[in-house]
């Protein structure tokens, strides 16, 4: 089994649990919590995106606003009249997770134009690159699961 698997693994696992959330379900801010399972699934496509685009000097395919809304340090506080539906971002989350080997193992020789070292590591190529997300990833999956609990969505 390769990472792309075990990321698509975790992204289909997500999408069955979120996929008939409401708007104002994924946005809600449950009492205790600092950000939304819309922030989450926001928060995860714009690591991806960042990592496998901007990082190889490429422009994003998609931005609906990934850096102002969903970027480390922001929060649903943030948000503005022109943060994107959840439906948009769901879209975007089934776009970017599946079918992953045959829409990006092609990419995971190439190098990052923007290499850089996080948690003792050197990352230079997409594959490496894909490590670290797939422990990111790791970091957001039991967040989702319990803001659906705190939801009442399990």
């Amino acid at each position: 089994m390769n990472l792309l698997s075990v990321l698509e693994g975790v992204r289909k696992d997500v999408h069955s649990r979120i996929q008939s959330l409401t708007d104002e379900e994924a946005m809600r801010v449950p009492e205790g919590f600092r950000n939304s399972i819309h922030w989450n699934i926001g928060h995860i496509l714009h690591v991806q995106l960042a990592h496998w685009y901007v990082r190889r000097g490429l422009a994003l395919p998609v931005d609906p606003g990934f850096r102002k809304y969903f970027s480390e340090g922001k929060s649903p506080s943030d948000y503005d009249g022109n943060v994107p539906a959840f439906a948009r971002l769901l879209g975007i989350y089934q776009e970017y997770s599946f079918d992953l080997e045959r829409k990006f193992g092609n990419l995971l020789s190439e190098p990052l134009t923007q290499p850089f070292d996080y948690l003792n590591s050197a990352y230079a190529t997409v594959a490496d690159d894909l490590h670290l997300l797939v422990f990111h990833e790791g970091e957001h999956y039991p967040m989702i699961k319990r803001l659906l609990k705190a939801l009442g969505k399990t």
